[in-house]
This record gives structure tokens, sequence and C-alpha cells, in this order.
């Protein structure tokens, strides 16, 4: 009986010992190849906030809770505080993905919202472009954030840059106005067009609806959205 209470006593040692082994390791790889890091912007409120959890690799089973931090920029807290934007009651309820990282050994993944992060944050010698633009041009800053803040809302991040070359270009606040007026409507109508060649009908239906409610006069918009087959 004393030697198989002691084979017993074994077995226990070398289950919980294997049980704590595989324990160590599978910490060991959720934190070395687990963590999931990454930013997020909300196009309602113009801010950024950073998160980061860790989960199980290969099955993405998350074992702690996300952590998260809001983020400013000084261009960001100008176009608030100068009445560029508008700003709902509230806390945000819509994030979009800037990039993010699954864990330490892979490369950033990064989403369009990075496109007008990187705008936001650009800087000249320290100093914030975009914000400066705006304190510099206000008549023309009210005209051109709004117009940001919407495609920005519509997640139409891919018509951005061509616009902040524009405003880059074009100080005055009615002729900007202009300026990115023409240029949206072609916009909208080119990328209504390539969502119809890559066999997207519902997406480019959604953009001729933004583009009508936006350019109402535009005969072309609606012209589209009536030729397009039953979605």
């Amino acid at each position: 009986m004393s030697a198989d209470r002691a084979r017993k006593r074994r077995a226990i040692k070398m289950s919980l010992m294997s049980g704590f082994t595989l324990l160590a390791v599978l910490g060991i790889v959720t934190w070395l190849g687990g963590r999931v890091r990454g930013v997020e912007f909300t196009p309602t409120h113009f801010t950024q906030r950073e998160f980061v959890f860790w989960e199980i690799p290969l099955v993405h089973l998350q074992v702690t809770p996300i952590r998260r931090k809001a983020v400013s920029t000084p261009t960001t807290n100008l176009l608030r505080s100068q009445g560029y934007l508008q700003i709902p009651a509230g806390a945000p309820e819509k994030y979009h993905l800037v990039q993010i990282q699954h864990s330490y050994f892979s490369q950033t993944q990064v989403a369009d919202a990075e496109i007008l992060v990187k705008y936001l944050q650009l800087a000249n010698s320290g100093s914030p472009v975009w914000e400066t633009w705006s304190r510099d041009n206000p008549a023309a800053a009210a005209v051109f954030w709004p117009v940001i803040q919407r495609l920005a809302e519509r997640e139409l991040y891919l018509l951005m840059p061509d616009l902040f070359a524009i405003a880059a270009q074009e100080t005055s606040g009615p002729v900007l106005s202009d300026a990115i007026d023409t240029h949206l409507q072609a916009a909208y109508q080119a990328l209504a067009e390539d969502l119809l060649a890559a066999g997207h009908p519902p997406m480019a239906a959604a953009v001729l609806r933004d583009a009508q409610a936006d350019f109402p006069q535009n005969r072309v918009f609606p012209e589209m959205l009536e030729s397009l087959p039953e979605l």
C-alpha cells in the first residue's frame, strides 16, 4: 500500500509540475506574443485614444481588460476651442481604427483614419502645421474643418489629401469654399464610378447619397443613383 501511495504522490506532483510549466509557458507566450495595442479616432469629437490589451496568440482569446488613454494634439485642441467642429454632447460613441499591432514582433497595420491623424500631427520645426494655418486663416478654417469632419464621419478619409493640398494654397474663405465644392463633386463621382467598376454597387450608392445630400443642385448624382442595379 505504501508503494501505491508513493506512486500516486509522484503522479500528483508530476501533474502539478506539468500544469505549472504549461501555465508558465502560456504566460510567457501571451506576454511576448499576445499584446495588442493601437490607436482609434472619433470623428464626432476629433479626439484620439490609445488602447492595449493581451490575448492568447493564434486563438485570439482576450485575457486582460482593455486599457485606454485619451490623446490630444494642439491642432485638435484649437479646432475644438474655436468652434470649427460640431461636437455633440456626451461621450463619443463611434471610433475608427487608426493603427493596430498584434504582439511585439509584428508590423503595425494602419487604417484609413491614419490619413487624417497624420495631418493633425504634422509639424514643421516643432510647430503644428495645421494649427498654425488655422490660427492664421480663421475664415478658411471655418470653411475647411467642417468638411473634413463630415468626411471623417463618413469614413471617406481617402478624399482628404487633395483637400488639404487645396487648403494649403487657398486661404480665402469664399475661394476655398468654391474650390472644395468643385473638387468634391468630381471626387464623389469618380469614387462612385470606381466602386461600381469594382463590383460594389451598395457602397457606390452610399457615396452617391452622401454626394446628393451635400450638392442637391448637382443632377449627376441622382441620375447615377437611378441607373444603379437593384440593390
